[in-house]
């Protein structure tokens, strides 16, 4: 059947009792469209255009069917929110298990669509915590610079607030820095309340000339846009991958020159205070009696460079050892979390499960 969900002119009609089964993703689909047509001012028959419709199948409670793709991606995308230290801070939930939640954050100038295809395979075995940076999510007022720090602080002060105790880490990118931020802030040598950190496609070594050449030109408004087509054509590596593409242009292109220029300056910052990712590993073990929290790196770029691998595979038994580990997933773009969702997905159960039997 196809259950309308009504504009602010019109009155539900829906009927059957299946329908009761999807009640609350309804009314939460309802409360987004109320809230993001009210914000545009838009009149009635306006409203009722921005309304979705959910196609779904009767289903009675002891058969209940999965929601469809595109209404769990619906779903996905109804932000909650909270004032975090002065500022708006978007996120979303997902699962029902118990025990500690995975938290996947992002790297800069994107969002949490980032994880849309992998929610899926995670929601089901473990409770989510999706997160946006300050000045990522719906909200397009301005606000001041902020950095690592700042990320580091909204993100404490966050899973505080949802009575968070211990977790799972995910980080996307140049994301990592902040996760390794919070691993210096909530893991000592005798507790953590970060139970291990899983980093996605991070930039582990010193950047290449290439690369550090990108963060400066990014940073002058004349040539961002031919800098940024730059960074999107070396991320797609010669694929066509539709998901990819599509983030380019539906969370990518949500923002400009201020945000871009802006995450290049802290991204060239971290590198030149820290090194590398693996430098700053290296030190927070070293302040730590030479252990930290299980820390993994899954990548699949950059392809077919034998050195960048065989550095991971020193680190991992040298400096490394005991807690770092590393995968190389070999999927087709620097988002594997959207060409490969299902191997990303499993690489985080295993590391996660893994560590849960360990312990």
């Amino acid at each position: 059947m196809v259950v309308f969900v009504p504009g602010m002119c019109e009155t539900p009609t829906h009927g059957g009792s299946e329908a009761i089964l999807y009640s609350f993703a309804i009314n939460r689909l309802i409360r987004s469209c109320w809230k993001y047509t009210i914000k545009r001012g838009a009149t009635c028959p306006q409203l009722q255009s921005q309304c979705i419709a959910i196609t779904t199948t009767p289903t009675t409670p002891s058969s209940a069917a999965p929601l469809p793709l595109d209404t769990r991606q619906s779903l996905a995308k109804m932000l909650l929110t909270k004032t975090i230290n002065g500022t708006e801070i978007s996120y979303d939930t997902a699962g029902y298990a118990t025990g500690p939640p995975i938290v996947l954050l992002t790297g800069w100038a994107h969002d949490l669509q980032l994880y849309d295809l992998v929610l899926p395979h995670l929601a089901h075995k473990f409770n989510v915590i999706r997160i946006n940076w300050r000045g990522h999510g719906p909200s397009r007022d301005p606000i001041p610079d902020f950095g690592v720090a700042e990320q580091v602080s909204d993100t404490i002060a966050l899973l505080d607030a949802l009575d968070v105790d211990t977790f799972y880490l995910v980080s996307h990118s140049h994301g990592g820095w902040a996760a390794l931020g919070l691993v210096e802030k909530l893991c000592s040598s005798s507790s953590s309340r970060i139970l291990s950190l899983f980093m996605i496609d991070q930039i582990m070594t010193d950047p290449p000339p290439e690369f550090a050449a990108g963060l400066t030109t990014m940073q002058d408004k004349a040539s961002w846009k031919a800098a940024r087509a730059g960074l999107f054509a070396s991320w797609l590596a010669g694929s066509d991958d539709a998901a990819v593409r599509d983030h380019f242009a539906y969370s990518f292109g949500r923002f400009g020159y201020d945000m871009w220029a802006l995450s290049c300056r802290v991204i060239a910052g971290a590198y030149a205070e820290h090194g590398n990712p693996m430098k700053r590993m290296e030190a927070l073990a070293a302040e730590r009696g030479g252990k930290i929290c299980p820390i993994r790196h899954v990548f699949s770029h950059p392809r077919g460079d034998e050195a960048y691998r065989a550095r991971h595979e020193s680190f991992q038994s040298g400096k490394g050892s005991g807690w770092f580990s590393w995968r190389d997933l070999g999927c087709a773009t620097h988002f594997p979390s959207l060409d490969c969702p299902g191997v990303v997905a499993g690489e985080i159960a295993e590391f996660v499960e893994g560590l849960s039997r360990e312990s």
